[in-house]
């Protein structure tokens, strides 16, 4: 009776058939769920890529809108800023006098209930000046304009319930005189107006006077262009 012999795989095709498997294996992984991975991964670039460029355009919006908030928070104090992009406007809000207030100068920026009144009429905004004994004392007030603007306009009258005194109130520009105007006890609210053109620091001043009697003068609605 004849054996049969029992058949052998050769060590070559035992190798040769586990290539095969990992080549099948490498072309699924490829083909299917790997090439749904890299698929995965490409969308969450291209997400984060939208989300840095929404990020930036809401950055953006945000600027935008702060800038038109302030334009708005500028308007509603009365400034306007012009074609060489120069605030216009309320003096006090744009330049307020930098000197440091004394006894005969005193600063209302309208951050406080205390306010100027003349004639009969309150003002939160302005500038208080004293009359003195001598030139050097009377009240002043310095104005940085940078040679920005060129009309400088503004109301001024007696302080209701000071003393009497009568003087003349200047307005300098680097030092020369470029306006005066007289000041007395009964004349109600002046307005008036003065060039500026050039001008880098302004001076607001009272002029001594032998009738000094220690009278008081505001100065308000300073306007500014």
């Amino acid at each position: 009776m004849a054996v049969k012999k029992k058949s052998k795989i050769s060590a070559d095709a035992k190798y040769s058939a586990k290539v095969t498997i990992i080549v099948a294996l490498f072309s699924f992984v490829v083909g299917g769920t790997g090439g749904s991975f890299i698929t995965f991964r490409q969308n969450e670039q291209n997400i984060n890529q939208i989300t840095i460029e929404n990020k930036k355009e809401i950055e953006n919006l945000e600027k935008e809108n702060d800038a038109l908030n302030k334009q708005l928070t500028d308007l509603s104090k009365g400034i306007i800023e012009n074609e060489e992009g120069i605030k216009t406007g309320d003096l006090m809000e744009i330049a307020a006098p930098y000197n440091t207030e004394t006894y005969n100068m005193k600063i209302h920026d309208g951050s406080s209930d205390e306010s100027i009144k003349i004639a009969g009429t309150d003002y939160s905004k302005g500038i208080v000046l004293r009359m003195s004994y001598d030139e050097e004392s009377c009240g002043y007030a310095l104005i940085n304009l940078n040679a920005a603007y060129h009309k400088l306009s503004f109301e001024y009258g007696h302080i209701d319930g000071s003393s009497t005194g009568e003087t003349t109130l200047a307005i300098e520009g680097d030092g020369r005189v470029l306006d005066t105007v007289s000041l007395k006890h009964d004349a109600g609210l002046k307005k008036t107006s003065v060039d500026v053109s050039g001008v880098k620091i302004l001076k607001i001043r009272l002029k001594y006077s032998k009738d000094f009697n220690n009278g008081e003068y505001g100065i308000v609605n300073l306007n500014i262009e």
